[in-house]
């Protein structure tokens, strides 16, 4: 499962590169972070907010598919937020002149991207406040749909749990838990894009390639999902299964998670060819981290 082999890299390993434990925004640095990428973290953090709004709004009204639409939101900025940081390490790296000398240290080219990819993801302090808020909306969306439907269902119709109680909880679950795992994996997707994507690309087009090439992945992902679901729906329709919403969110779910598992596997054996990495080399790295 490359979801979980690849988030026990990022997050269950502690590197002992050099770039892992240097200081991200150390004083004496002569690379800051261009401004149109700072504008671009600013504004994709903004249109969140009027996206939740929004969001509750149309839950009011029965707009549970656009609700679905803006809580992806998140994924999309934290993807983004981690193809542009990453990218823009290397690319300081780089810039620095240094990137081709530590290249040539054993860990080679993949090991500087793994270094600097574990640093953003576990020590950039942007990173983390946005997770733990997903993260928390998340959990904070469940207890809501939990409560909702319990409360529905003890103080309007006044009897126990029920097969139809169950089958909503069930849904609501489903739903939050293919939000959290869309996050998760988007993370991860776009992590291994900012590792990519400067081995193609020039300094100075990597900061706005990276970005450009993960929102073209994920929309390529809910593409295949649409489609995927659209074909669902057909089906449980001939079957007589059209009021069976539990089983059309649990399929959602496994799409969800299939179609980022491929996109993730395709990322991986790029990296694997673009910065020379063998099955035993990362072993060794992951054993002794180096």
């Amino acid at each position: 499962m490359m979801t979980w082999y690849i988030w026990r890299i990022f997050y269950n390993s502690l590197p002992r590169h050099p770039l892992f434990w240097q200081e991200l925004h150390p004083p004496e640095s002569d690379v800051s972070t261009p401004v149109w990428q700072r504008r671009l973290r600013q504004a994709l953090v903004v249109l969140m907010v009027p996206a939740v709004f929004l969001a509750f709004f149309w839950l009011a009204a029965g707009g549970v598919l656009l609700l679905y639409l803006m809580l992806f939101t998140g994924a999309l900025v934290a993807g983004t937020n981690a193809a542009m940081g990453v990218a823009n390490a290397i690319n300081q790296e780089q810039t620095k002149q240094r990137y081709d000398l530590i290249a040539m240290t054993p860990p080679g080219m993949f090991g500087i991207g793994w270094a600097l990819g574990t640093r953003f993801l576990r020590k950039n302090r942007r990173t983390l406040r946005f997770t733990r808020l997903i993260r928390g909306f998340h959990l904070i969306c469940l207890l809501m749909v939990v409560a909702i439907v319990l409360l529905s269902n003890f103080l309007l119709q006044g009897r126990g749990l029920g097969d139809s109680t169950i089958s909503q909880l069930l849904v609501g679950v489903l739903f939050i838990v293919s939000l959290h795992l869309d996050f998760v994996q988007s993370g991860l997707i776009g992590a291994l894009v900012g590792m990519l994507v400067p081995s193609y690309a020039r300094r100075m087009d990597t900061n706005l390639i990276a970005p450009v090439v993960f929102i073209a992945i994920k929309l390529g992902t809910y593409l295949v999902i649409g489609v995927g679901l659209s074909f669902v729906g057909w089906l449980l329709e001939r079957l007589g299964l059209i009021d069976a919403l539990a089983l059309f969110i649990f399929i959602a779910l496994i799409l969800v998670f299939i179609t980022h598992e491929a996109a993730l596997y395709w990322i991986w054996r790029m990296i694997e060819y673009r910065l020379n990495l063998e099955p035993d080399t990362l072993r060794t790295m992951k054993r002794f981290g180096l």
